[in-house]
């Protein structure tokens, strides 16, 4: 599959599928948002095709004041050349979550003032087994930018949980919220072995999830996906605080960031992190990019 926009946003890390959006596309503009240097998997062979390609690199200590200029810059240059709206995708596949955000934030703003059409792509990684053994849960907050405010803090909390391979983190999160209620996502894609191994990862929360409130998600359906979760969001609000703990597959950390800003202060979407180099595995891209279309809020 090849696809085509004016301007690509993409992780520059160690994945072996940070790669494989940027060099199966068309742009005129390639962003890579550089991770710090490691010798770990695909990073060294990563960084040498982003400087091959002459991408505009940006530390990702950076991202929120260097980004928005640069694509402010960049956009107008196309808009001014060709005379209609620019087009930037955004690649969540390998971005951490505290980075997706930013990057979204940034790109969600500008596509709400109209300055662009914006897309996510999403390289699903092939199938691996989830590691032996999990870390302990090192962080756990909302995520910058889209914690949300609610004026009715006396309200019970709603826990919409995504699922993965990170099983100490759906518990966790469950644990730490308290939640009067709990929603599970699981996402479903062409490869019966992940769900297979994500129903196992994640035995522990299966109690304290009513068989009603499990539901799922397809991975390669995110229009589909994104209004699910806006349904069940809305549906939550007015008689609870809704929180989202996104762990699972990247597009849907980030169709649930979308979820948020257009809901804004009636949901929140946390973070929690596991790390730890005995554990960071590898992802390798399947071959197939799954595209989302993001809809601008009407001002």
């Amino acid at each position: 599959m090849t696809i085509s926009f004016d301007i690509l946003i993409y992780a520059l890390g160690y994945e072996t599928r940070a790669q494989f959006v940027a060099t199966n596309g068309i742009f005129q503009k390639t962003i890579a948002l550089k991770y710090p240097s490691t010798e770990l998997h695909s990073y060294d062979s990563n960084l040498t095709l982003a400087i091959e390609r002459e991408d505009t690199i940006i530390e990702v200590g950076f991202v929120p004041q260097t980004l928005e200029s640069i694509l402010r810059e960049a956009t107008s240059s196309i808009d001014s050349a060709s005379g209609r709206l620019p087009t930037v995708c955004v690649d969540v596949s390998s971005l951490d979550r505290r980075t997706m955000a930013a990057t979204l934030k940034v790109s969600m703003e500008l596509a709400d003032a109209a300055k662009f059409e914006l897309s996510f792509a999403y390289s699903p990684a092939k199938f691996r087994r989830p590691p032996a053994e999990s870390e302990p849960v090192l962080n756990f907050a909302p995520l910058p930018g889209f914690e949300g405010w609610t004026a009715n803090p006396e309200l019970p909390v709603s826990a919409i949980v995504g699922l993965g391979y990170e099983q100490d983190i759906s518990i966790g999160a469950v644990e730490f919220l308290d939640p009067s209620g709990v929603w599970t996502l699981m996402p479903v894609g062409r490869d019966d072995r992940f769900q297979k191994e994500v129903i196992k990862a994640n035995s522990d929360i299966w109690s304290l999830v009513p068989e009603e409130r499990r539901l799922h998600y397809h991975v390669f359906d995110p229009s589909r996906t994104s209004a699910s979760i806006i349904n069940l969001c809305t549906g939550l609000i007015g008689r609870s605080r809704v929180v989202i703990v996104p762990t699972g597959p990247k597009i849907f950390g980030a169709l649930c960031l979308v979820a948020q800003r257009k809901l804004s202060n009636d949901v929140s979407v946390w973070r929690a992190s596991q790390h730890s180099s005995s554990v960071i595995a590898d992802a390798e891209p399947d071959g197939e990019i799954v595209l989302f279309k993001y809809s601008p809020i009407p001002k």
